[in-house]
């Protein structure tokens, strides 16, 4: 169906449908001309309805400029068509009515459309400010993995509009990051559906941007989903791009496959539709929540860490001292001359309870932290450095069964740092003078006797 009789019968749906803005109505009979005829004026005071506020931007076939809606005193914007491409202005209607039948929060609302007052056709759209995708992302990415977080989120936002756009049959033909727009309050816009197709119309001529078209598009062929594919695809390997010069980002191998699927050059290797790319994306995202999720638990347990040391060495210290007072007493000295000491092992009791207390408080952290993502491993190896230190002191009081339940949970989260010790390896000195032989055996248990 050539592309004038698709628009004719989409207008006319969109007349049953109750949906068509005013005005428009002789645009049906010019639809199903050629692209040189042009639509009636729609309303010979539509111009006077818009104060001009100046020029936002201007490119391609058209200027863009603020105006001001004096019916419903509210600012827009109005894309205009340029004299010089008064031939094309069929090319221009086709912009304005498939942009107002995708109704999307990431696709601009189009208003209204008419001429000036000059005779330029132009249309009328929501106001939105905000940056390029293209010129956000140099910043964004500078800030590490919540940058490209914040990236993946503003694509998957685009592959969401022109999934719907493909379940309509409208290929957008012209996905970049200079098309797509973050706001000021976030919100993600896909912009320019100037070159936008319905799928399976073979296009009068070629157009697209060279790096982000595929070949089938640069040869001609057939509006096709899988041409937004590629699209898409192009725009997450240019993100990646940068991402490799800025630095570690995570765990990208998911995204750089995605890419690399996405710009095949056989359209039928690449991921059918918008819907299926997304899904990788979406999927991607939350496991990268995720992560970031046990990330922030990960660096409050850390935090917990000086405090932890802290208290080990005044605890330590304490002892130390308290066993030197005693040391130099005799062991009839009157209590009088043991109060200090007895009063540093109450202190060193004190502190070993805020230590199991924050050891407690530490492993809760870690143990949430791989609640959320259980192949996080840094928060096993501090697990791992906790237990340890625990089975430590319970071996040195004695305490077996405490030693060996610390002991297993230092197995199963050490990534290595204690092999040795969980190997039960340790080093043994000996300075005899004047020099001597030595026999070394290894004592076990037997009916409760220790034999060599």
């Amino acid at each position: 169906m050539p592309w004038q009789a698709t628009l004719h019968h989409s207008l006319l749906e969109l007349k049953a449908e109750g949906h068509l803005p005013s005005g428009v109505g002789a645009v049906l009979s010019w639809a199903s001309q050629g692209e040189d005829a042009a639509p009636e004026h729609p309303s010979p005071d539509d111009h006077a309805r818009y104060q001009d506020l100046g020029l936002v931007a201007s490119g391609g076939m058209g200027e863009v400029r603020r105006v001001r809606d004096l019916r419903l005193d509210r600012v827009l914007v109005q894309k205009v068509l340029l004299s010089e491409y008064a031939h094309l202005s069929a090319r221009f209607w086709t912009e304005a009515c498939v942009t107002a039948r995708l109704e999307h929060p990431s696709i601009i609302p189009v208003h209204d459309f008419g001429y000036t007052e000059s005779g330029r056709p132009f249309f009328t759209m929501k106001e939105v400010r905000g940056s390029t995708l293209d010129a956000l992302s140099k910043g964004l990415l500078s800030s590490g993995t919540s940058g490209l977080y914040r990236l993946i989120e503003a694509l998957l936002r685009v592959c969401e509009a022109t999934a719907m756009a493909h379940d309509q049959g409208i290929c957008h033909r012209d996905i970049k990051p200079n098309n797509i727009m973050v706001g000021a309050f976030g919100e993600v816009l896909l912009l320019d559906w100037g070159l936008a197709r319905p799928c399976g119309e073979v296009p009068e001529f070629v157009a697209g941007t060279p790096g982000f078209m595929p070949p089938e598009q640069a040869q001609g062929a057939a509006v096709a989903t899988q041409a937004d594919v590629f699209a898409l695809g192009a725009t997450l390997k240019q993100l990646l791009s940068m991402c490799g010069s800025l630095g570690d980002h995570g765990d990208l191998r998911e995204l750089k496959a995605l890419s690399q699927s996405a710009t095949a050059i056989k359209p039928w290797e690449r991921p059918p539709d918008a819907e299926s790319f997304g899904d990788v994306l979406r999927s991607w995202l939350h496991q990268e929540s995720r992560q970031r999720e046990a990330q922030a638990l990960f660096e409050e347990a850390r935090a917990i860490e000086p405090q932890l040391q802290d208290r080990r060495q005044r605890a330590q210290g304490a002892l130390d001292e308290a066993q030197a007072i005693l040391d130099e007493l005799p062991l009839h000295a009157p209590s009088a001359e043991k109060h200090r000491a007895w009063a540093l092992e109450d202190e060193a009791a004190a502190l070993a309870g805020e230590l199991v207390q924050l050891e407690a408080r530490s492993q809760a952290l870690l143990q949430n932290a791989l609640g959320r993502f259980e192949a996080f491993e840094p928060a096993h190896q501090l697990l791992a450095d906790l237990n340890q230190a625990r089975a430590q002191r319970a071996l040195e009081r004695g305490d077996a069964i405490g030693a060996a339940i610390a002991e297993e949970s230092v197995r199963r989260h050490d990534r290595g740092r204690h092999a040795a010790w969980l190997a039960g390896e340790r080093t043994l000195s000996l300075s005899t003078e004047p020099v001597s032989e030595a026999a070394l055996f290894r004592f076990e248990l037997h009916e409760r006797r220790m034999l060599p």
